[in-house]
């Protein structure tokens, strides 16, 4: 499994969010989690010997800002393409739809 904390401007809130996610998969004991504070460097052969891509809530602009200002979105259409799996946690599951206006908030 590969984690995108995304949703996080801040590294350390990244950081926070790979080690929530990871602490609540503890008790199912998966094989290996790889939590991806940083984009740097990756693409699409770094999830080579992942079966699920997990992108957990935060901000939903900053998630899909920061997956194209780092060509993540191609990244993850191939993924799913060859048959990966993606679980998405709110702003992650918003971004499985068709848009995200969704997100927007609009009070009167």
């Amino acid at each position: 499994m590969t984690v995108w904390p995304f949703a996080h401007r801040a590294l350390a809130d990244r950081r926070g969010a790979g080690r929530w996610f990871t602490g609540a998969l503890e008790r199912f004991a998966p094989s290996h989690i790889d939590i991806w504070d940083s984009s740097v460097g990756r693409g699409h052969d770094a999830l080579e010997d992942t079966d699920i891509i997990a992108i957990p809530g935060g901000n939903t602009f900053d998630l899909l800002d920061t997956l194209q200002s780092f060509g993540l979105l191609l990244t993850l259409r191939i993924f799913l393409e060859q048959g990966g799996r993606v679980y998405g946690g709110s702003a992650g599951a918003i971004l499985m739809g068709n848009d995200i206006t969704i997100s927007a908030s609009h009070s009167k």
